[in-house]
């Protein structure tokens, strides 16, 4: 044997053995079972949990982007774009303040009188020359009032001071440009404020009562030169002389009436700025961000950066999310298991056989969301169908119908919940359970994967037609046909595996090791026929009785095949192979201590045979449990006698004369007993044609009290109600098989056979 065929023998080995119930002092001798346990869980931690599957966003700015990207949890991210618009139409539409001052009128009227008259002091004092008053009059403008003129422009301004209608003149001027027109600094943006309705002209602090017509105001200096020198000076003094020096003096006058507030302006401005907050955009979990092939702008390159940035955080919280649902399903599957699965073995092996279907279909679907491009395509093909397969065959249907569901809601957490894949994995999961309820060949493994191809199919055009009416799914149909498909292949080349490295014995197997081309089978049928006559006898009363109870009736059906096997080594020292009269009398020849060797012996040579012929260890165990510890009562008596003829000083003591056990520990080992009790004992000392059913109901109850009392049942979960349908089924049976048959009178030559084995019993059947 190879160094590998050994590690794999051990590991079989270890896995196999296991003890048969689930009992309380367990959970204090090993603490392996909780180390398989937490790495299972962390196993399924790491497959399902979305975080050890994040990879961080990579693109290139004003580039097509290669894959499409999905928020993989809800982010909010500032739009600069929009918030610099909505600022700026929060710029454009915050008041802006003008003043309206009646007062700069008034001041630059009273600056032009004060300099006429002065002017005209000037021009009337007769004892200074002419060229001394132009020389005073420039001197005082300048000096008073900062206004440079010629000598031409001074003479003109004394010549005009002294006309009476020149003050009249200036007031008309400074009404037409206060009063009527207006004065603005920028008569352009008053325009504009003015046509987008933010203008706010204030007037001693208040808004001011007038209209104001912003084409007729002129802009400050060049508007208002323009219009002083073209229009409105000419209007008073045609001279030109005359023209320049009043356009000299009122140039240098006048100054914008209506002009900004700025401290009012700027205080509307951030008062508007202040109510416009930052523009977020929320993009909630598995929205779609951007899609192959689009332009990175850089509204997307920020969402991009902001979700790479707080993957690490958001990832983290999310795996402890995903690591507490999944403790939550461990706990519920550990109570769920004690409660209403007792027959559960809770040690290492166990947990392994309760998660090993769950940890292959979520390593499948894990595969399949990695590599294989589209969630639909993934979502779809998750083997649901093959837990709830795997876990009916080789657990039991309750225990199933939790693995399917469980598996489906782990899954559920690789695909974010998705309502549709987690539907179609429950139906499907349980469709195969429910087809592969009463298994019993391999095929109908096929069969359940082909309704479930076909339940998965019409599931996932009902779910798309009521998403969206308007298109047939049929290509995401042919997924839920290629499922089933998959799940039927899948099991089948995984339950030889499960089978070997577990020693399960599934429905399906045992149906192959009763089949009547089993090799051992024929090996007992050719070198022990009396023993697989009543091996067949032994299973026509242990099945209708398991079935009765609602015990695995295939599985008393090859542990009664196979729990004599041992007798194929010396099968004539057992009397259902003695056809001879001197076999019969074989054991005459033999102490009873040696007698008993050999016959207990068949126990230990049989596990020996079952080994070698690799039968699973649920059919080995009926080797030794049939027997349990029962008195071989035979040669128990025959030694007592021998040692009360005898003067021997050694005692017969009543445990040396028994089996060694162990006691039955299952429903099906018990029952293998008590049919092989009752068939051997109505074969002994019923063997008429006909027997009463008073006598097979006597002995049948005598023979099960008689293991009851012994304490042969003491070990396995088998109650009083069960053994009293066991003793109404072994009777049922037994007068089926027992039926009165006419006796037909013996021919001459059978009457003078049966007066020569009367006479001469120890002849043969060669001799005769």
């Amino acid at each position: 044997m190879s160094r590998a065929s050994k590690i794999v023998r051990k590991f079989r080995e270890s896995l196999i053995g296991r003890t048969p119930t689930f009992r309380p002092a367990d959970l204090l001798r090993p603490l392996e079972r909780w180390v398989v346990l937490i790495i299972i869980f962390f196993i399924i931690v790491i497959i399902t949990a979305p975080p050890f599957y994040f990879d961080y966003y990579k693109y290139t700015p004003g580039k097509p982007i290669m894959e499409t990207i999905k928020a993989p949890f809800t982010v909010v991210v500032t739009d600069i774009e929009a918030t610099e618009l909505l600022r700026k139409r929060a710029e454009e539409s915050y008041p802006h303040y003008y003043t309206y001052d009646t007062g700069i009128r008034e001041g630059v009227l009273k600056s032009v009188n004060t300099i006429i008259d002065r002017l005209r002091e000037i021009a009337r004092d007769k004892t200074q020359s002419a060229e001394t008053k132009t020389t005073l009059a420039q001197e005082f403008l300048k000096k008073e009032f900062g206004i440079s003129v010629n000598e031409k422009q001074a003479v003109s301004l004394l010549v005009l001071s002294l006309h009476e209608q020149t003050k009249a003149n200036l007031a008309i001027i400074c009404d037409e440009l206060f009063n009527r027109r207006g004065i603005v600094p920028d008569k352009y943006a008053f325009q504009s404020y003015q046509r987008k309705n933010v203008l706010k002209v204030l007037e001693k602090g208040a808004p001011s009562p007038r209209r104001f017509d912003s084409t007729k105001m002129l802009g400050y200096p060049e508007e208002v030169r323009k219009f002083l020198r073209e229009k409105l000076i000419p209007r008073f003094y045609p001279q030109r002389q005359h023209q320049d020096a009043i356009f000299t003096l009122c140039s240098s006058l006048i100054r914008p009436n209506i002009y900004p507030v700025e401290n009012l302006t700027s205080e509307a401005r951030a008062q508007a700025l202040l109510r416009v907050g930052e523009v977020k955009t929320t993009i909630n979990r598995g929205e779609i961000i951007v899609k192959r092939g689009e332009i990175v702008t850089p509204q997307l390159q920020r969402i991009i950066d902001t979700i790479n940035a707080k993957a690490h955080y958001y990832n983290f919280l999310r795996l402890i999310g995903d690591a507490v649902f999944v403790l939550a399903i461990f706990i519920f599957m550990f109570l769920y298991t004690r409660k209403l699965c007792p027959e559960f073995t809770f040690t290492s092996s166990g947990v392994i056989l309760l998660y090993l279907p769950l940890l292959i279909a979520l390593i499948i679907g894990r595969v399949l969301l990695v590599y294989v491009p589209g969630e639909e395509i993934s979502g779809y093909l998750f083997p649901a169908g093959a837990i709830g397969m795997l876990g009916i065959i080789l657990l039991n249907p309750r225990i199933a119908f939790a693995l399917v569901i469980w598996g489906v809601l782990l899954f559920g957490i690789a695909v974010d919940f998705n309502f549709r894949y987690i539907i179609v994995g429950l139906f499907g999961g349980l469709t195969a359970l429910l087809s592969l309820y009463t298994v019993r060949e391999r095929k109908d493994v096929l069969m359940a994967g082909f309704k479930t191809a076909l339940v998965n199919f019409v599931l996932i055009l009902v779910i798309n037609i009521i998403d969206d009416p308007t298109k047939i799914p049929t290509t995401y149909a042919g997924l839920g046909i290629l499922n089933g498909i998959l799940c039927a292949f899948l099991t089948l080349p995984a339950l030889p595996l499960f089978e070997y490295f577990f020693g399960i014995v599934t429905d399906v197997r045992l149906l192959e090791l009763t089949g009547i081309t089993q090799p051992l089978l024929r090996e007992l049928e050719e070198k022990a026929p009396g023993t697989y006559q009543h091996s067949l006898n032994v299973a026509k009363l242990g099945e209708p009785a398991a079935e009765a109870i609602g015990a695995n009736y295939l599985l008393v059906r090859a542990g009664a095949y196979y729990h004599d096997i041992g007798k194929i080594l010396k099968p004539k020292y057992y009397s259902e192979n003695q056809v001879t009269p001197e076999e019969k009398r074989i054991h005459n020849s033999i102490s009873p201590n040696m007698s008993l060797l050999i016959v207990r012996n068949h126990v230990k040579e049989g596990i020996e045979l079952a080994k070698k012929y690799g039968l699973p260890q649920k059919i080995i165990d009926f080797i030794p449990q049939h027997h349990g510890t029962s008195l071989i009562k035979y040669f128990y008596q025959r030694a007592l006698q021998q040692y009360s003829e005898s003067e021997s000083n050694v005692p017969v003591r009543e445990e040396d004369f028994r089996y060694l056990g162990p006691k039955p520990q299952s429903i099906e080992a018990a029952i293998v007993m008590l049919a092989d009790s009752v068939e051997a004992t109505i074969t002994s000392k019923l063997p008429r044609p006909y027997v009463s059913e008073e006598e097979i109901r006597r002995v049948v109850h005598e023979t099960i009290v008689e293991k009851f009392n012994d304490g042969q049942l003491d070990e396995c979960p088998l109650t009083l109600r069960d053994l009293h349908i066991i003793r109404e089924s072994f009777i049922s049976t037994l007068k089926s098989r027992l039926h009165f048959r006419v006796e037909y009178p013996p021919t001459s030559a059978q009457k003078e056979l049966k007066k020569v084995i009367a006479e001469k019993p120890e002849l043969t059947t060669s001799e005769l």
